[in-house]
């Protein structure tokens, strides 16, 4: 970077200051790579240089003469948010933004003039006033594809900084910081913004692209033919163009036809070599046609329309089955309607599926255009006959039309559309019914657990996912291996956060990633319970479960701990379960500790983590089954009760404790100072958690057990003993004298009095021995059999 540039950047953060917007500075981009040195950056010359920058931003001119005095050659950026009175609409071409901008103003109305910054990067960033006694946050995604919001502790690269491609920032010459004044945003944007509210995105004005077909339709693969014949005998100087068209509108048809692309691009290659064109070039063309026609795609009819206008209300259904295939359905398990809004399925709460049979309207009122044509060229050349039998067809669709607008036909048009086989009707089972992919807020990563990589993909309407993951993933589009994510999960204050709970045992980290990483892959193949036990509390674990439920949104949530627990009254099995039912494509559920001395349910345990189809219905509903994809987590102080004979439930229960604690004034070497802040820094790191989850699921499924962790180990087989009658001895009668030893004989007959003064069952010296040894060293002496490290109380 020039010193010209160097000092346009800090001349540009003081202007900034001046405007009461807080400053900071990031990495710049020499040679192509980021100041940072990280070769793999995902971010280059867009992330801050200064630590904890959302609250050392400033518009102080000092502080930030001395930031550019050490980074002369630093970009700018702008903290957004409530700080300086501004958020930020970001708009990334490259991820569909103008396509999703346009939808937006196309549904709601213009945007008002205001600043606007022209990226480096071909998107540009529109400036808005921050609300008052508003709440503005960051997300991606999240009203459109390539919209992303910058709010409070966010921020954007402002000019004239260099992006990584070599581009400089600036600010629209129609919409200057100089020139225009800070609008505040439109109420339609706001409420958009407000949580949980999403856009309802509407239709293209073509119609909505079709699954694709088990077989090609015969009008398909003429097409096909007509346009290879086309492009073969093209005339020199017309041939490129002409493949380029030919491609173009074969892959409009592409899905809807049922024409496999590889045999569509094969075909359009071979008459491109006839014609006489170089392959190289042909093929960049034909991709390019396609992947534009794909973009803008047409419905192809496998009847003509008059099949359609001859079976009324049937006709009617099948030919809006045809325009909403994977557009609409009707869950048949709750008699709801679903609408693809172009990213994910929601529920239709409008009566939108209604309002789609405006597609149908559309249909028969391009057929009416046509007619009405063909009927005044036929009169114009005095074919009045003929003109007269098109006008009884014109007629025909009039009053197919007028039918469509009547609020009975309508209904039973829809309810056609949903009955039978070919319908748009599914069981309702078909949702979330793929572990290996998981919805997140910019897409779906789709798990291929034989290479061991994760791919982050647009989602489709025939994945059928509803439970989405609220968090963006941070990378863009493609395939990540194992090690690729290493760069993308560096969340530093949860990185710190989960060594500082494990007491700086990196194994027990690496365990605690690997078992909520198997839980995220929703596989049930471990028959897993993990309790996670901190005798005293204030020990990481709420926290912990908190900032996963903020990461995953719906994936994950909690439970009663009745589910798990010995119950006095047996349920009917025709009882409502609504527990049972909410497991439903759930990955990961929690329950809070129980009250003493309550013991765990055997049977429920092994069910709930078997792996079974279970089955249950909520309060008037009727039963129904599911395979569960759920890992169950109890977080408890007091550890419950349970069958210490029962093999079968040991077997599955792996405690983790937590022995470190948070405390207004730690003293001890377990105890750290609480920071009432640390939930909210967590949920920064929300991307990076994401990303540290999915790497332990894929390390889960690569080597398709769990590690194996000495703490856990040790924590489980003391849960265990702490539990039977020698385990309580060994609590309530003996203690830890490093250096010290008892006889086996004394021990044993120690146990046999208490048992005595208790009113127990006494086990025999076999059995005591056994079990004492998993609780203190033992021995073989000249002397005698000796415990060692042990003392009697």
């Amino acid at each position: 970077m020039s010193i010209k540039n160097t000092e346009k950047n800090l001349e540009a953060a003081l202007a900034y200051a001046s405007r009461s917007w807080k400053v900071l500075p990031l990495h710049s981009v020499i040679n192509g790579e980021c100041s940072c040195g990280d070769p793999n950056c995902n971010k280059p010359g867009k992330h801050p240089r200064v630590k904890n920058w959302p609250k050392v931003a400033t518009d102080d001119p000092r502080q930030i003469e001395e930031w550019w005095g050490q980074w002369p050659d630093a970009n700018v950026g702008i903290l957004t948010g409530r700080a300086s009175g501004i958020f930020v609409l970001d708009v990334d071409p490259k991820n569909g933004g103008d396509e999703s901008l346009d939808q937006l103003l196309q549904q709601y109305g213009p945007l008002p003039s205001t600043v606007i910054s022209n990226t480096g990067g071909g998107g540009k960033h529109i400036v808005f006033a921050y609300p008052p006694n508003s709440d503005i946050g960051n997300s991606a995604g999240r009203i459109g594809p390539g919209l992303d919001i910058r709010g409070d502790r966010g921020q954007i690269v402002a000019p004239p900084s260099i992006h990584a491609l070599g581009g400089v920032y600036a600010w629209d010459k129609d919409h200057h910081t100089d020139d225009v004044a800070i609008a505040d945003a439109p109420p339609w944007l706001l409420k958009l913004l407000q949580k949980g509210t999403k856009p309802k995105h509407p239709r293209k004005e073509t119609l909505p692209v079709q699954a694709p077909r088990a077989t090609a339709l015969p009008e398909a693969l003429k097409k096909l033919r007509l346009e290879a014949q086309i492009i073969a005998s093209a005339s020199p100087g017309s041939r490129n163009d002409q493949l380029n068209k030919g491609a173009f509108l074969t892959g409009q048809i592409l899905e809807s036809g049922g024409l496999d692309e590889k045999m569509v691009a094969s075909s359009l290659l071979q008459a491109a070599l006839a014609a006489g064109l170089p392959k190289a070039e042909s093929l960049d063309t034909i991709n390019s046609g396609l992947t534009a026609g794909k973009k803008n795609p047409l419905i192809l009819l496998p009847h003509p329309i008059e099949h359609y206008l001859a079976h009324g209300q049937k006709g009617d259904a099948e030919l809006f089955i045809q325009v909403q295939r994977g557009q609409l359905c009707l869950d048949k398990g709750t008699s709801k309607w679903f609408i693809w809004t172009g990213t994910r399925w929601e529920e239709d709460g409008l009566d939108e599926h209604i309002k789609r049979l405006v597609s149908v309207v559309g249909i028969y009122e391009e057929k009416l255009a046509e007619k009405v044509t063909e009927a005044t060229q036929l009169l114009a050349e005095g074919k009045k006959s003929a003109a007269n039998d098109v006008d009884k067809e014109t007629s025909r669709i009039r009053e197919r039309i007028a039918k469509l607008g009547n609020s009975p036909w309508q209904k039973n048009v829809v309810e056609q559309a949903a009955t039978g086989e070919d319908s748009l009707a599914i069981k309702g089972d078909e949702w979330d019914a793929n572990p290996n992919l998981l919805g997140v807020d910019n897409g779906v990563l789709e798990f291929n657990w034989q290479a061991a990589t994760v791919t982050l993909r647009p989602m489709q309407p025939d994945d059928f996912i509803r439970t989405t993951i609220p968090t963006p993933w941070p990378g863009a589009p493609g395939t990540y291996s194992i090690t690729d994510l290493d760069a993308l999960a560096t969340g530093p204050c949860f990185q710190k956060f989960l060594l500082d709970i494990c007491g700086g045992d990196q194994d027990k980290a690496n365990y605690l990633q690997a078992i909520l990483g198997y839980a995220l892959t929703g596989k049930v193949t471990e028959h897993a319970i993990f309790i996670l036990h901190g005798p005293e509390g204030f020990n990481g674990k709420t926290t912990l479960t908190n900032v996963l439920a903020h990461v995953l949104g719906d994936l994950v949530g909690p439970i009663s701990v009745e589910m798990l627990l010995q119950q006095a009254h047996t349920r009917s099995a025709e009882a409502a379960s609504p527990a049972l039912v909410a497991l439903k494509s759930k990955r990961m559920v929690w329950c809070a500790e129980s009250d003493e001395n309550r013991k765990l349910s055997s049977s429920e345990i092994k069910r709930l983590t078997g792996g079974d189809i279970l089955v249950a219905r909520n309060i008037y509903r009727p039963q129904a089954s599911f395979r569960p994809t759920h890992t169950i987590f109890m977080l408890t102080n007091p550890l419950p009760d349970l069958d210490t004979n029962d093999a079968a439930l040991k077997e599955r229960i792996k405690v983790v404790h937590f022995d470190q604690r948070y405390v207004v004034n730690p003293k001890g070497p377990n105890e750290h100072q609480v920071d009432t802040d640390l939930p909210d820094k967590l949920k920064e790191d929300s991307s990076q958690i994401l990303v540290w989850l999915v790497q332990g699921a894929l390390i889960y499924g690569k080597n398709k057990k769990l590690p194996e962790c000495p703490a856990v180990v040790k924590a489980t087989q003391k849960y265990f003993a702490s539990k039977d009658v020698i385990g309580k001895f060994a609590e309530e009668c003996c203690f830890d004298s490093p250096g010290s030893k008892l006889k086996a004989s004394d021990a044993y007959n120690a146990y046999q009095q208490w048992c005595e003064e208790e009113g127990l069952q006494e086990e025999s010296s076999r059995v005591f021995g056994e079990k004492f040894s998993k609780l203190f060293k033992k021995k073989r002496e000249t002397d005698g059999i000796f415990y060692h490290d042990i003392g009697l109380k």
